[in-house]
């Protein structure tokens, strides 16, 4: 029925939201990570460079993105391969679930778990080399250093005091506390 939103799977709670979307977020990242190419092209470590990138700057909770770009900061996206760029995930991941008391896991052959083992697209298609020869002649957008998280439009040195998507989704007591949690380890 139209207009009808009893059946709607879609609608969550602001607490079913934050939490999903944490998870979903870095559900994401490992699994990129370990399908990431064992030798990828030069093309490949900047596209992922802007991807992780992206995330910290576009993730909805803004202080968990300050958080994130100044974690990039400190500890560079590695993307020589896929284990350091899952090891590398998984060390971030740990960062995070320390500042909130959640247990850390062991980063050992992490991409093992998010699926590395099973056959990749990529794998079946040929070299992704050949593909990434043609994207880079034809991408003029890809020429930044991208090595370090870097944003001119960012003052990342003024920690926001507000996030309107935490509040709306978790609540301001909510919001306050994961924020003097995530305070705790700077």
């Amino acid at each position: 029925m139209q207009g009808d939103n009893s059946g709607n799977h879609h609608e969550k709670s602001p607490d079913d939201l934050m939490k999903s979307l944490g998870a979903s977020t870095w559900a994401f990242m490992h699994t990129v990570a370990a399908q990431y190419p064992v030798k990828p092209s030069l093309s490949q470590q900047q596209q992922m460079r802007q991807l992780i990138n992206g995330i910290a700057r576009f993730y909805p909770c803004s202080y968990c993105a300050h958080d994130f770009r100044h974690s990039i900061r400190s500890h560079p996206v590695q993307v020589d391969n896929r284990e350091k760029l899952s090891v590398w995930v998984c060390e971030r991941h740990n960062e995070v679930n320390e500042k909130l008391g959640k247990p850390v896991v062991s980063c050992d052959r992490i991409w093992e778990k998010w699926g590395a083992h099973l056959p990749k697209i990529q794998d079946n298609i040929g070299s992704r080399n050949d593909l990434d020869d043609e994207e880079d002649n034809n991408n003029e957008l890809l020429e930044d250093d991208g090595d370090n998280y870097d944003d001119e439009d960012d003052d990342d040195d003024v920690l926001p005091d507000d996030c309107d998507f935490c509040e709306k989704t978790m609540g301001k007591e909510r919001f306050l506390e994961m924020k003097k949690m995530l305070s705790r380890k700077k």
